[in-house]
């Protein structure tokens, strides 16, 4: 066996895999995907393929961003995360949500930015308060 067949087992083993069949799953096995730059990722055997979906919509600017990869150092270290509830804030949001404030060309009233981790699974309560403050 080797260590990427190994990956390939264990894989089947330990991981629970959203939106695929498990039974064809447990048959076929995973491909592992070890790297990625541009709009290229690559399997642990070379091969390569175009990533059409942007990593399910979370990797808009591609793989391999050197830019963004040192950004995201310096903030991991400074505060890595921090949630925006009960009355908390960061400097870093606060600067997106101006941002995005300055990018509306209609120059209405300003509204506050709902700023948070949405994806496929948005859940109808961030939608109606997204539809509030709108």
């Amino acid at each position: 066996m080797s260590i990427n067949d190994s990956l390939q087992t264990r894989d089947a083993l330990a991981i629970v895999h959203g939106l695929t069949n498990l039974s064809e799953h447990a048959k076929r096995g995973a491909t592992v995907i070890q790297s990625g730059k541009g709009v290229w990722v690559q399997d642990i055997h070379g091969r390569d393929y175009i990533e059409a979906m942007s990593g399910l919509w979370c990797i808009a600017l591609g793989y391999g961003n050197e830019r963004l990869a040192d950004v995201a150092h310096r903030q991991m270290m400074e505060l890595a995360y921090y949630p925006l509830t009960n009355h908390k804030s960061h400097p870093r949001v606060i600067e997106l949500g101006f941002g995005l404030l300055a990018l509306d060309q209609r120059q209405l009233t300003a509204r506050p930015v709902l700023v948070g981790i949405f994806g496929m699974p948005l859940s109808s309560r961030k939608k109606r308060n997204l539809y509030r403050i709108s």
